[in-house]
């Protein structure tokens, strides 16, 4: 399994038989996906999805889903949206900061992906227990450095589920 940055505000998840991209802008280029996610309520998800080409599901609603394999359950906290993927075999959370923190009682993950926007709690962190944090965002050098532990900056982060770390590592995605 890939995340990769595609700008500031937009990732890319791809699995071996299936892509996202979570909170494609107007301002990306042409991208290919499988599906759509939308981590905050929005009123015209058709303009900001327009430059994803293939995408079969626009994903902006709490409820459970199924996308090439990929099992999704979407969850609402107050206007936004948090997602559990499980992508080849991994279950990855993916939200804004603000909104997963107050849901902590939700249980673990192995791959935790923050989009931190506002002001970020490391309990967050320890509270899913995940393997690897994937931080990016306008909040995330801010955040990384509040975690107080060693990082690596990346455009992309590779892994497997036979590969995660022992010890918690920490990736910024810029």
């Amino acid at each position: 399994m890939e995340i990769a940055i595609v700008n500031k505000d937009t990732i890319k998840i791809k699995g071996k038989n299936v892509n996202f991209i979570v909170d494609p802008s107007t301002a990306i280029t042409k991208t290919s996906a499988d599906a759509v996610i939308f981590l905050t309520d929005v009123s015209d998800s058709t303009e900001q999805s327009a430059k994803v080409e293939g995408a079969r599901v626009i994903i902006k609603g709490p409820g459970s889903y199924e996308v090439a394999g990929a099992r999704i359950s979407a969850t609402k906290s107050d206007n936004d949206f948090f997602y559990l993927l499980n992508v080849d075999g991994l279950d990855v959370l993916v939200g804004r900061a603000r909104e997963i923190e107050k849901q902590q009682d939700k249980g673990g993950c192995n791959i935790l992906v923050l989009n931190v926007d506002a002001e970020f709690k490391e309990s967050i962190v320890s509270s899913f227990e995940p393997s690897v944090v994937v931080i990016y965002g306008d909040g995330a050098d801010a955040a990384v450095k509040s975690l107080g532990k060693e990082h690596q900056t990346l455009s992309k982060f590779s892994t497997a589920a036979d590969k995660l770390p022992s010890d918690v590592q920490i990736i910024l995605l810029k």
